[in-house]
């Protein structure tokens, strides 16, 4: 993700006010929930976690 890379960057360079880098990590972090990336690793690591939907909950 060129998000990633970009945050990284405005970190070492220490040049990103607070309000921003919270918003593009939370960006982050609704993108890899909404797509189920990190799913697909924690249910081959642990396979009780089939049933998990704490990143997508089900549609009512």
């Amino acid at each position: 993700m060129k998000i990633v890379s970009d945050i990284a960057k405005t970190l070492a360079r220490n040049d990103i006010p607070m309000e921003d880098l919270i918003e593009k990590l939370c960006m982050v972090c609704n993108t890899i929930r909404s797509e189920g990336m990190i799913c697909q690793l924690h249910q081959k690591s642990l396979p009780a976690l089939k049933e998990c939907i704490v990143c997508r909950p089900p549609v009512c």
